[in-house]
């Protein structure tokens, strides 16, 4: 399936034209189900200059739900279901102490040979002028690229993985210094741990700030969720992944109820559907026989042991994340490993006060006290304390709101966040053009 028709004169599967004005980049998306990286990718998408680039999505893990998702949008997607991905970052990464996540090891490094042939027979079928990866775990792709002599951008939005001194660790440094013509990082902490001194540009994450309006009714926004007016709205938007927190979540929710009875926590995205697959049903039947579990078996019996459901509002994965923001009196982000936060941002722009786990890429976003409050990641206790504080002084939290919305400026305006990447894209194509002349 061809996403654009490239122009005719291309010369170069891997070096098209430089006379062409408008030039096709060709967007890799890593993700499988709909979240973070899949919002961040079309809100690039959407703000980048349609008289200045064309774009194509290619989907590594290709849905019909994430196919509508882009489309949805105005783009076009192409599927790429041969690339694969190397997971060694704080989202997931296998650990010789934890045999459940050797699968993921292997998967990885067994894909990766197909994952190079992917990425260069998606390249001369698309004939882009650039390429943009969207994610470290794309490393395949990016050894393929940098190989070929394809001019491509890599952006990085995760953190290195637990071992910061493992040789895959390493190995992924070298090759962020060393394989793209540009590194982008989301953060000055996140440059800083992949790359140390060496050059990469700060583009964080993009936020259609236009959606977000404080002003939004809450009343109307809890109607709308089937939500009772004096409830006592705890936000949770990590879904049920481990490194967002779900499981101290769970445990702190409980203990927020025995000081406020009419907490509740909304959770969009959490939804508890196990997966689908004849490798997690092998795990789901073989670990509880070794007293280990799978993550979605240790939040249902969290879950039966605290007697929590009816407090937990799981609902579906929402792209109306301002709605459920207006609806609620305080958002956690109760991560337990560093990575970017997406609902302290999003917060932020709809002035409610965030309780965040204190860790250096989170404290770059959360001024303790000031515009949310920081507690130790995976302390529960301290974690129900807070919520249960912001909710008793309804006076201190708006002010905190307040004073985070007015921290957040324009600094994640999707509008900005595409001129910075365009100007990278930029630069790629006139140093391309520079040498072909």
């Amino acid at each position: 399936m061809a996403c654009y028709d490239p122009p005719v004169r291309a010369p170069s599967v891997l070096h098209p034209s430089p006379v062409t004005p408008l030039r096709f980049v060709l967007l890799i998306d890593h993700s499988g189900p709909l979240g973070g990286a899949a919002v961040s990718l079309r809100a690039l998408a959407v703000a980048v200059d349609p008289a200045r680039f064309r774009l194509c999505v290619a989907l590594a893990r290709p849905s019909a739900a994430l196919r509508e998702f882009y489309r949805s949008a105005g783009l076009q997607t192409v599927d790429a279901p041969g690339i694969g991905t190397f997971e060694h970052t704080t989202a997931r990464w296998a650990r010789l102490a934890d045999p459940a996540s050797w699968p993921l090891a292997l998967h990885g490094v067994a894909g990766w040979a197909r994952s190079e042939r992917s990425t260069l027979e998606l390249v001369r079928a698309q004939r882009p002028a650039l390429v943009h990866l969207s994610s470290a775990v794309l490393a395949p792709s990016a050894r393929a690229l940098h190989r070929a002599g394809a001019p491509f951008v890599w952006h990085v939005r995760e953190m290195p993985a637990g071992n910061s001194s493992g040789w895959r660790t390493a190995r992924l440094r070298a090759a962020l210094r060393g394989w793209p013509a540009r590194a982008l990082f989301i953060s000055e902490v996140a440059r800083r741990s992949w790359v140390g001194d060496a050059p990469g540009a700060i583009v964080g994450e993009p936020l259609d700030l236009d959606r977000f309006d404080p002003a939004l009714d809450r009343a109307v926004a809890r109607r709308a969720l089937g939500i009772v007016p004096d409830a006592r709205v705890v936000l949770y938007g990590g879904g049920n992944a481990r490194i967002k927190g779900v499981l101290p979540l769970i445990e702190a929710i409980a203990r927020l109820r025995r000081l406020e009875p009419r907490a509740v926590c909304l959770m969009p995205g959490g939804e508890l559907v196990a997966p689908r697959t004849a490798l997690y049903r092998g795990a789901a039947t073989l670990l509880p026989l070794v007293g280990a579990r799978t993550l979605t078996q240790r939040i249902e019996r969290a879950v039966d042991r605290l007697g929590l459901e009816p407090a937990l509002l799981r609902r579906p994965f929402t792209q109306r994340m301002e709605l459920h923001l207006a609806a609620c009196d305080v958002v956690a982000f109760p991560a337990l490993v560093d990575h970017f936060a997406r609902p302290v941002v999003e917060a932020a722009a709809m002035a409610r006060p965030v309780v965040a786990s204190r860790l250096p890429m989170i404290a770059e976003q959360v001024r303790d006290g000031e515009t949310g409050l920081l507690v130790p990641p995976g302390d529960p206790v301290a974690l129900a304390q807070a919520l249960a504080a912001l909710l008793a002084d309804p006076d201190r939290a708006r002010g905190v709101g307040s004073a985070a919305r007015a921290a957040l400026g324009r600094r994640f305006d999707a509008r900005l966040h595409a001129e910075r990447v365009m100007a990278e894209w930029d630069a790629v194509l006139r140093a391309g053009d520079q040498r072909q002349a």
